[in-house]
């Protein structure tokens, strides 16, 4: 998952960077639940629309507060770490909190700097089988010859904000769950060391790349 650019696109970061494929949305107000749905897609459009014209770290940093507000990292980290994460000390948990965060962020900031007339539309929300809300969008592409996608945003509360779990890709494949499956091989392989190190170098890969 963190070794090379074309692995970053179809594991954790996909879980974010498939939702930039959202990038204009419908009229139809937003609930409490798809409001921080709307939200995100809202920052990425101008971030796409800027394009070039911004830098690397200009994009970072208008993403982060958005993916972070959004998204549960924290929670999808203790969750792919299960019991270990008891284990860790809290200055470990600090350090690969945000280095987890740090690199969900950076794939998005270094793939997504153009804008291509795709939209979205929100078609409503369900419950997964176990209960849990799910926001619906319709991922309309801007070439009438790609293909059509629909993405299930899987929410959780945390407090009195909704953030999103997990994204499901045409109603079959949970993209947080690939993800974290790599997660565990690694921390199960190497230890939260190494999965510390290997998110850190990931990041500073993309920033790079994306500079060039």
């Amino acid at each position: 998952m963190l070794r090379s650019r074309s692995s970053h696109r179809i594991v954790f970061g996909a879980m974010l960077a498939v939702a930039l494929f959202g990038a204009a949305y419908s009229a139809q107000a937003a609930s409490a639940l798809s409001a921080p749905i709307e939200e995100l897609n809202a920052r990425f459009l101008a971030v796409m629309k800027a394009g070039k014209t911004m830098q690397f770290q200009q994009r970072y940093a208008l993403l982060l507060p958005t993916i972070t507000r959004v998204f549960d990292l924290t929670f999808l980290l203790q969750s792919a770490m299960g019991g270990h994460w008891a284990l860790l000390t809290p200055e470990q948990r600090t350090a690969l909190t945000e280095a987890f965060q740090q690199y969900a962020v950076s794939i998005c900031a270094a793939y997504f700097d153009d804008y291509s007339g795709v939209r979205f539309e929100i078609l409503g929300e369900t419950k997964t089988s176990d209960g849990d809300p799910i926001v619906l969008v319709k991922i309309w592409p801007g070439d009438v010859n790609d293909d059509v996608h629909t993405l299930g945003y899987v929410m959780r509360q945390a407090g009195a904000e909704w953030k999103a779990k997990d994204v499901v890709m045409d109603r079959q494949i949970s993209l947080s769950t690939v993800a974290l499956a790599q997660i565990r091989a690694l921390l199960s392989n190497h230890g939260d060391a190494e999965l510390l190190a290997r998110l850190q170098q990931t990041t500073a890969e993309l920033s790079h790349g994306a500079s060039r």
